[in-house]
């Protein structure tokens, strides 16, 4: 893992984050930018532990997901950005999805991934739900193609996501996952050209932040 040596250029935003995503994007990604655009995957209510609420709030523009309509309504009166209720995978297919708060998922995922604790979901109601893909959204909406951070929280579809995610067609400059399954989302990211990097706000081994390899040597 990568560690930036530069000194921090702190910068006094509050952080809406669970582990300070937010201030390593704001204070050591891109310092003082004001007019980024983000795409944030798995925004629940858009507030609570949120890695993109503070960024809107000092300018910057960008998408929020969120599958579960009860978050996707508090989302649309959280906030500015577009908001977009969908399920995002590696293809388009119905499927059974588990609405439970912050824990909810595709079902198959959830199962797949044995070290996630099933407490966490179990006692969610199972839906059947259509799914989506990154490339169906992004053309849809006509997103630009320089996404400066992506911030992924998706309950086990993190994997499914970033490997069918356009890389070729989109350049994205910085990425979090809350990853389930650690090695395949760090080798499909490597190949894509991304590096593993370290938060120093961060202490979580579930967490995980990438770099696009073209800018560390402009951090």
């Amino acid at each position: 893992m990568l560690r930036i040596t530069n000194p921090f250029r702190r910068i006094p935003y509050y952080s809406d984050s669970l582990m300070g995503q937010d201030k390593w994007i704001t204070n050591i990604v891109y310092p003082g930018k004001k007019d980024g655009f983000f795409i944030d995957l798995g925004s629940s209510n858009g507030i609570l532990i949120n890695n993109t609420y503070t960024l809107e709030k000092v300018g910057w523009t960008g998408i929020c997901i969120e599958p579960q309509i009860d978050l996707y309504n508090k989302l649309k009166k959280n906030r500015k950005s577009i908001c977009i209720n969908a399920c995002i995978s590696n293809k388009k297919e119905i499927i059974d999805f588990v609405n439970s708060e912050h824990h909810g998922g595709i079902l198959k995922f959830l199962k797949s991934y044995k070290k996630y604790d099933e407490k966490n979901w179990k006692n969610g109601k199972i839906v059947k739900m259509q799914t989506t893909t990154m490339r169906d959204i992004l053309k849809k909406l006509n997103v630009p193609k320089n996404i400066d951070y992506m911030s992924i929280d998706v309950e086990c579809s993190e994997y499914a996501i970033l490997s069918s995610f356009p890389f070729l067609e989109y350049n994205v400059g910085a990425i979090t996952v809350e990853g389930s399954n650690i090695k395949k989302i760090v080798e499909v990211l490597t190949q894509n050209g991304f590096t593993l990097v370290e938060n120093p706000y961060c202490k979580l081994k579930f967490e995980l932040h990438f770099i696009n390899s073209k800018l560390i040597g402009k951090i």
